[in-house]
């Protein structure tokens, strides 16, 4: 094995243990569409992409996402007369 590719799986292996590095790797819609089909095959309920929005608390959004949202609401605010 190069010494390249042995330190990359040295990286992955100790990285790959972290839930939050295997979620970030999933699409977003991929795994919201996933999550539904599972809630609707073993509990007849959809999970719809609102009803997480909603359920979310002001301090579990990431400050990056927080400002990118803010900056959205500005433009479409400024644009929408």
């Amino acid at each position: 094995m190069s010494t390249i590719s042995g330190e990359f799986m040295k990286t992955f292996e100790k990285e790959w243990i972290n839930v939050d590095t295997k979620l970030s790797q999933i699409p977003g819609k991929v795994f919201i569409s996933t999550l539904s089909t599972y809630s609707q095959e073993h509990y007849k309920k959809a999970i719809t992409i609102n009803q997480i929005i909603d359920a979310m608390k002001k301090a579990e959004i990431p400050n990056s996402m927080r400002l990118k949202l803010q900056a959205l609401n500005q433009f479409f605010e400024i644009n929408s007369n």
